[in-house]
């Protein structure tokens, strides 16, 4: 019997180390700080988020399966798949209508495809060519308006009616774009250039460039203070992630926040104010929208999000991990930072390392390292039982 005992052991060794090692490797063994997430949504390359408040649900748009994946609110459940073209590829563009209740999702295969907010179906495709990304909608005028070499301005009834140039524009550098509805202004990120352009919503023409601080990614209205925030993926010299912040009432810049790296979407809390952005680093970083500082930050995402005003829940989408994560903004932990005022103002510029906590890779690459060693010692344990008896 106590044969039998001895030899029992290996297997059950191997058995807890496996079990360990899985656990190590699995992406719900990141680590992310405690309470941060209040939930976690497969969706396997999120690439855009939007908010649709009439029906207080999510949509994402999924740029390997073609498809927009409809998160509700109250549950974090995917309730409904609206399947687009086959062979579509990034879906980086994705807005809500509010005059018509319907979602805009740019691909790059040219197209806008339109969803009912109600049914969610498509009911409208829109070639535009081009390489289509950023989207809004300008609820003044009830356009929408689509960064695709330039800008492309389509009606509720999703005509094109207008296609403003931008000189010095390469075919692909338009990205980001957001509506000030206090100014009624649009304005698009140039990822080519350090530029963002400003586009009349009345006469839908270009009315300033505004210096930023690198190439141009996500863009967002914060309606709390009247700011437009513009995140950059590179910023030279230094090559950490920037922020450049444009006053909507001159349109001139009035300061920046420093924070992580390759930055790349970015949303608004409408009611507090405060701006959430996320690098491509895995990392998500709040925002101050009253001091411009970094509040702190958590790593997840790496793409777009959309802050849900409803149940005030930030949805991060993640395509390294194929998640959606909805993060609560309470939970986001202070972290440490320096600060200086700027030159052209008042308005306080934040730095913060790249790192909300233990980077992903190495962390994996650990877990892989020792799920090796793990696995070669329990093979040398079975062997030599095996020898001796």
């Amino acid at each position: 019997m106590g044969g039998s005992k001895k030899s029992a052991r290996p297997p059950i060794l191997l058995l807890s180390l496996l079990v360990l090692s899985a656990f190590l490797l699995s992406p719900s063994a990141r680590p992310v700080r405690a309470n941060s997430v209040v939930a976690t949504v497969s969706i396997w390359a999120p690439q855009s988020v939007a908010f649709d408040p009439d029906n207080g649900c999510i949509y994402v748009g999924d740029g390997s399966s073609y498809t927009v994946s409809v998160i509700s609110g109250s549950t974090n459940k995917v309730i409904a798949t609206v399947p687009l073209a086959h062979g579509i590829t990034d879906l980086f563009g994705i807005a809500y209508d509010s005059a018509n209740g319907d979602i805009y999702v740019t691909s790059g295969d040219g197209m806008v495809y339109v969803i009912s907010g109600s049914t969610n179906e498509v009911i409208a495709n829109v070639s535009l060519g081009g390489n289509p990304i950023g989207v809004a909608f300008d609820s003044t005028n009830g356009n929408i308006y689509v960064a695709d070499s330039g800008v492309v301005v389509m009606n509720g009834a999703n005509s094109v009616v207008a296609r403003i140039s931008i000189p010095g524009l390469g075919p692909v550098d338009s990205w980001g774009i957001a509506f000030d509805s206090a100014n009624g202004d649009l304005y698009m990120s140039d990822s080519g250039s350090n530029i963002t352009e400003v586009i009349s919503g009345s006469t839908n023409a270009v009315i300033s460039s505004v210096t930023s601080g690198g190439p141009g990614r996500g863009v967002a209205f914060d309606p709390v203070n009247g700011y437009v925030y513009v995140a950059s993926a590179i910023a030279e010299p230094n090559d950490t992630g920037y922020v450049s912040i444009i006053d909507g009432a001159t349109n001139t810049p009035v300061g920046h926040v420093t924070a992580g790296y390759d930055l790349e979407g970015v949303a608004v809390d409408p009611v507090k104010g405060n701006v959430y952005v996320v690098d491509g680093e895995e990392n998500l970083f709040a925002i101050s929208g009253s001091t411009g500082k970094v509040m702190g930050s958590v790593p997840i995402g790496d793409s777009a999000l959309a802050f849900d005003p409803s149940n005030g829940d930030i949805y991060v989408a993640d395509t390294v991990f194929h998640t959606v994560s909805v993060v609560s903004p309470a939970s986001i932990t202070t972290v440490a930072s320096s600060s200086s005022s700027t030159s052209s103002s008042s308005t306080t510029t934040a730095s913060v390392s790249s790192g909300g906590g233990i980077p992903e890779f190495p962390y994996q690459l650990a877990a892989v390292s020792l799920f090796t060693v793990l696995v070669v010692a329990s093979y040398l344990v079975v062997r030599d039982r095996r020898s001796v008896g």
